[in-house]
């Protein structure tokens, strides 16, 4: 996984196509990430979570190991989305994000994500 920013109030997390090996490699990349986005001005900034590229995977080991880790990705932030390459992952990650409590939307195109969470 990887960050960028996009000017000063978005950042985007990138999910590579590399898959994990172990659900250590999950707790590691995605701990990784919450812990970079931990340190930034999350009240006036908003994520992007890119998971165009990452491989499709609902085992029920991996769904467990991920689901706290997803909600340090997006705590506190003024506005969260997530991309996705189709209808079938919008689907899974309105779920995901129904029973994480959160609210996010999702695109398939990274400059409307952008402009939408960088609109204060």
């Amino acid at each position: 996984m990887s960050l960028e920013t996009h000017g000063a109030r978005a950042v985007r997390v990138i999910r590579h196509d590399v898959p994990f090996d172990t659900l250590e490699d999950v707790v590691t990349a995605y701990g990784g990430a919450a812990d970079a986005l931990e340190r930034m001005d999350r009240a006036r900034m908003g994520v992007v979570v890119d998971l165009r590229s990452a491989p499709s995977r609902n085992d029920p080991a991996f769904e467990a190991t991920v689901a706290p880790l997803r909600k340090r990705l997006f705590t506190d932030f003024a506005r969260r989305a997530v991309l996705v390459r189709s209808a079938v992952g919008k689907l899974q990650v309105k779920r995901h994000a129904a029973q994480d409590g959160i609210d996010v939307e999702v695109f398939h195109d990274l400059d409307e994500a952008v402009a939408w969470i960088s609109t204060p």
